[in-house]
């Protein structure tokens, strides 16, 4: 197989796969998030008798100004990351309303990246010149981050931008020290580009399936669209036949455009395989194709599908092709609201039954920035939020869950993913917990992160021949 670079497609990037599993793991360790305790210490108000300051770009005496730049406008896949600024904007408006950040009100400067490489590095440009930080955002094409890393501060200093990002698919800014991703990092930093890295594969759904159906013979499909996608794909793909368990019967890279007849020869493969599961890295769309051929052919009742959280989607959830699919997820299920307060609040301010998960996260990585920034102030005074003092308390940042939505992710080392996982299947229409139990809970714990070092890209090529090296 060769490496496509197809650039007309849909394009999914932040591709954290499920890894198909391979060995029994410990008794597992449950987080309960149910209703967590408001953070908030009641203190004296600091806006009662601050003199407030312009202190920074994007900080004047009574405004902070933000950016969300998400790949939206493109004819290559309209509003892709429409989300992306959907939570974005849900989570400002909410701040605004409850008296807003560091005794200012919030402004939101929305910036279409529209999957182009210059639009997105023109976005980057923009947010030095007049944004205290980027927050919530989500494209593909950010190849180049020199203006991310380097761009001066109020005072001259080459410090460069905050970007509490939904999504970062594109290494050079997964590796950027002023990067800090909601779900977290997933491969090594800093790495040489054709040498084997470190990647952390949240494992959680193959341990499951091993457990429940015992060892899995798998079929896999990846989005080959960009290296990027195949370079966060392969490492779950990977990890489960090294670990002595899953059985790899064939793997195939999909351009997000292909129709669905395409993937008959996944499913030739899986019958001379008897594959037990198929499990794909790309997005809802593309498993509904791979299922809907499926279901043309016949002979595939028996097989365990499963994807991860780019395919929680209305969309999915309510196509009859979708039924018994496994997925898994590192927050909390919408319909877990009863049980959980921000996830209530979230799903109260967007107004919707069920949000696009892109809305989930960018609302997610508002309340990460809000966090950090109410440290800051916390030490620093109101006329202290600076783009230094930001970037120095998000480096050192311990954990953050959401208030309990989120498993726990701390963003001082990369890589970074939380260890937490909800396991959730389709049925009838509705996605339902199967594991962990017991609602409102996540299990989170070491054994849900595997780990391997691999050159991805070559793997892809090679094919399962090509496995990389567990790391314990």
């Amino acid at each position: 197989m060769k490496t496509a670079l197809k650039l007309t497609s849909v394009i999914i990037g932040l591709a954290l796969i499920a890894a198909a599993c391979n060995h029994s793991r410990e008794v597992s360790t449950s987080e309960t998030t149910t209703t967590p305790e408001d953070r908030t210490v009641e203190k004296s108000n600091p806006c009662n008798d601050a003199v407030l300051e312009a202190v920074e770009i994007g900080v004047t005496a009574d405004k902070i100004t933000l950016q969300v730049m998400a790949d939206v406008g493109s004819s290559l896949s309209p509003g892709l990351f429409q989300g992306a600024f959907d939570g974005t904007q849900a989570w400002v408006d909410w701040v605004n309303e409850n008296g807003g950040l560091a005794c200012r009100e919030v402004e939101l400067v929305k910036w279409d990246s529209k999957i182009n490489p210059i639009e997105t590095e023109n976005g980057f440009l923009t947010a030095c010149e007049d944004s205290l930080a980027q927050v919530g955002s989500n494209a593909l094409f950010a190849f180049n981050v020199e203006a991310l890393n380097t761009c001066d501060d109020k005072d001259g200093n080459p410090i460069g931008l905050p970007d509490f990002a939904e999504g970062a698919a594109e290494p050079a800014q997964q590796c950027s020290p002023n990067v800090f991703l909601i779900l977290g990092i997933q491969g090594e930093c800093p790495f040489e580009a054709d040498e084997p890295r470190l990647f952390h594969v949240q494992q959680g759904l193959g341990l499951y399936l091993h457990e429940t159906f015992g060892t899995q013979r798998c079929a896999y499909v990846l989005s080959n669209d960009l290296p990027s996608t195949i370079n966060l794909a392969m490492p779950g793909i990977r990890i489960g036949a090294l670990s002595r368990g899953t059985i790899n019967v064939g793997e195939r890279g999909f351009s997000g455009s292909a129709i669905q007849a395409q993937y008959g020869e996944m499913l030739s493969i899986m019958k001379e395989g008897n594959a037990t599961c198929a499990s794909t890295s790309s997005d809802s769309n593309s498993l509904l194709k791979w299922r809907g051929e499926a279901m043309t052919q016949g002979g595939f009742d028996n097989v365990n599908w499963t994807c991860f959280y780019q395919c929680y989607t209305k969309v999915l959830r309510d196509s009859p092709l979708a039924e018994g699919t496994y997925m898994w997820l590192t927050f909390l299920p919408y319909s877990e609201r009863d049980v959980n307060s921000e996830l209530d609040l979230f799903l109260t301010r967007t107004g919707k039954d069920f949000p696009d998960v892109w809305s989930a996260l960018s609302w997610a990585s508002g309340r990460l920035f809000q966090q950090v920034l109410e440290e800051v102030v916390a030490k620093h005074g109101v006329n202290g939020i600076t783009r230094q003092n930001i970037l120095n308390e998000a480096k050192n940042l311990k954990s953050f869950n959401a208030n309990g939505w989120f498993g726990n992710i701390q963003y001082k080392t990369k890589p970074n993913l939380s260890n937490c996982v909800v396991i959730v299947q389709v049925k009838n229409k509705e996605f339902v917990r199967v594991h962990p139990e017991e609602r409102g809970t996540l299990d989170c714990g070491d054994h849900n992160i595997g780990k391997i070092r691999i050159n991805s890209i070559q793997s892809y090529d090679d094919g399962p021949s090509h496995t990389g090296e567990l790391v314990e």
